[in-house]
This record gives C-alpha cells, structure tokens and sequence, in this order.
C-alpha cells in the first residue's frame, strides 16, 4: 500500500468517484457532477419534511461573490439545479449540477433549491426559476453554502399518495468546498492513484503569489533532513505564472515504500529570490523551514 505523508499540506484521500445514491432515496452528495476540477460536497445540515421553518435554510442572497471576484448563482432548469460562475469579463459558465431521477414507478428522486418559483411550465421544464434566499459564501475557506430541499414528486410534478412513508428529505444544506479563500498558506493535495492535484493558493506560504513550484518525496524515517528530498516535479507550470485557484497535477513518481514504511511530499514556492516550503515548529516557536536545505530541482 502507498502510505504518504504531506508536510504543511492537509492531505485528503482520494478514493474515485462516489457512487450515486439509490434511486427510491433521497438525492445526496454522491448525485452532484463537477465540471471544474476540485470541488467537492458535503452536507452541512438537514431537517426533516415536516419541518418548515427552519430560519438557518431560508435566509441568504440569491447571488454571491467569491474572492476571484466572480460572481456565483444556482438555478433551477429542466429538472436540474445548477451552479453558474460569472467572470469579471462577463463570460458564464456551469460549474456544477444535480439532476432529478426517474425511478421506476414513475417517481422523481427531486431536488431543487428552497423557495423556487418558475416563471412557467412544470418542474421548470424549459424556463429558468426565481430563487428564494438560498446562497452563502463562506470567504474564509472557499465554501460556498446552498439551501435545497430533497421530495418525492410523480414525474408530472404532483404529490402523490403512494410516495413511501419513510422516504425522508427534508431541507438539506449542503458546502461546496474548493474555491479560492480568502487568505491561504497552506496546499492541499488531493492523491490519485499516480498523480498530485492542488489548487493554487491566493498567498502561497504568504508571499503575494509564485512564479513557479517545485515538489519532492522523501522517506519519513528522513526527518528532519531534507537534504535527502527527491524531486518529483521542477519549475512547474512551465509555460506561464500559476494563478490563483489554477488547478495544478504532478506525476507522481515516487516509490511504493516497503511494508511499516512512508513517504512524505513536500512542495516549495518561488518567486524572485525568496524560496519557502513550510514552517517549523520548535520550542514553541514557529519558523520558516530554511530554503537551503531542500536540493536544487534540475
């Protein structure tokens, strides 16, 4: 098995895509598509289907900001609720969907978010709905929050009397993580079977951007001697200046470690002649690790 440690990274396991849920049930997580790489759901909250009134699902905008300056929405059409991003220059584009599912009985697995109206036609088949107060952008951690509810529906739209007792739903808030935060120093990778991804951070260690990254591997039985790092990808992207919230992918090409063993990945930032890659923490005291150390990436 590949054990890995990542210094100064939160490092998260990827284990492929989730299956979806089970047509009958409710709509959850596994049931979201993403077209940009490196969001992820995850519900925050949930209440029952009786009840209604829960304050925390029914306030927000019906638009946010992220800290590109991009401009968030979610609409609901043709059945399908939608995540759209407009850029600064005007250009829209789908970022992410959950759609409803026939079952058959000829039930709809539905979601939508709360308090939607159509401007016409049923399950806003054609038209796009006017949203209630469903949206919230945490700025800190590059989450954006989403209010829906999750029914059961014949697939004309009505309620019907056979939609089983116990099926669930309710209000579901859910946090779509992997936008750009507001301040970051740290990386996150997330692993894949032979590959690194990490969105580029908006402070990278907190210098003001980097012109380019370099990674390494180690064994852990190493620390703290970096001196004995391999490079595993050099002065990366090379052909223009990583930007804030850029999807980057490394090849990894380190080794499977023997059995009781680990390795360890390590990513360093550059940008005119300062070099850092992390921090250390000693007697209580924290510091740069020093740039030295680390070998030169041919």
């Amino acid at each position: 098995m590949h054990r890995r440690i990542a210094l100064f990274l939160l490092l998260s396991v990827s284990l492929g895509s989730a299956l979806a849920s089970q047509p009958g049930h409710p709509l959850d997580c596994s049931d979201w598509v993403f077209l940009e790489p490196g969001l992820t759901c995850t519900t925050v909250a949930t209440v029952p289907p009786e009840t209604v009134n829960s304050e925390f699902f029914w306030r927000g905008s019906n638009k946010v900001v992220d800290n590109t300056g991009a401009l968030l929405l979610v609409r609901l059409l043709n059945g399908r609720t939608e995540i759209v991003r407009m850029s600064a220059d005007g250009i829209s584009s789908l970022i992410a969907f959950v759609e409803n599912r026939v079952i058959p009985s000829g039930l709809l697995d539905a979601v939508q978010p709360v308090d939607s109206s159509c401007t016409g036609g049923d399950n806003c088949s054609g038209y796009r709905n006017l949203l209630g107060n469903v949206l919230s952008f945490d700025a800190t951690n590059g989450r954006l929050l989403i209010s829906l509810q999750r029914f059961c529906v014949e697939a004309n739209g009505s309620l019907p009397p056979d939609c089983p007792p116990d099926y669930g739903g309710g209000l579901w808030m859910i946090g779509i993580r992997g936008f750009t935060p507001l301040f970051e120093i740290l990386q996150t990778y997330t692993p894949t079977a032979s590959d690194l991804q990490f969105r580029v951070p908006a402070h990278p260690e907190g210098l003001r951007s980097a012109e380019h990254f370099d990674t390494y591997w180690g064994h852990v039985a190493t620390l703290p001697d970096f001196t004995q790092a391999q490079p595993m990808a050099c002065h990366y992207p090379a052909d223009h200046t990583p930007q804030p919230g850029e999807y980057l992918t490394v090849a990894d090409t380190s080794p499977d470690p023997s059995p009781g063993a680990a390795n360890y990945t390590v990513t360093s930032m550059t940008i005119g002649a300062q070099r850092r890659y992390g921090r250390k923490h000693i007697n209580g005291a924290i510091s740069g690790r020093d740039p030295a150390l680390l070998p030169e990436c041919p």
